[in-house]
């Protein structure tokens, strides 16, 4: 009798244990889902920005300065921010633009070019 007792409790504590790990892997599956959430969105936030430092750098650049550069995300550039400030807006990312003579676009991912015409900035997608 003796042994069919250690058996049960045998049985009981690997239970104990095999739920304890369906557990712990079940945290660490919505830890690693949370990582890959906030590393699409620190991306497109450094796309953003770096769109906005290409922009910024073809005004200041003068006029006739061209920039090719190519994007990974879809973007808007537009004044919605407010009345006076444009900005580029992605899907999970927004920023800010320094200057407002750029012209409201949509620009697909891909290759686009940035061209400053008379100290205002035409973003196209090439």
């Amino acid at each position: 009798m003796a042994r069919s007792q250690v058996g049960l409790e045998m049985m009981f504590a690997f239970a104990l244990m095999t739920l304890l790990l369906l557990v712990l892997f079940g945290f660490s599956f919505t830890i690693s889902a949370d990582q890959q959430k906030t590393k699409a969105q620190v991306n497109q936030e450094h796309s953003c920005w770096a769109l906005s430092s290409l922009i910024t750098s073809a005004f200041v650049g003068g006029s006739g300065l061209t920039l090719n550069t190519t994007l990974a995300f879809s973007s808007i550039i537009n004044d919605s921010f407010s009345t006076s400030e444009k900005g580029i807006m992605l899907e999970k990312a927004s920023c800010l633009l320094n200057i407002n003579q750029v012209d409201n676009e949509v620009l697909e991912a891909g290759a686009i070019s940035i061209t400053n015409s008379n100290n205002y900035i035409e973003v196209r997608n090439v």
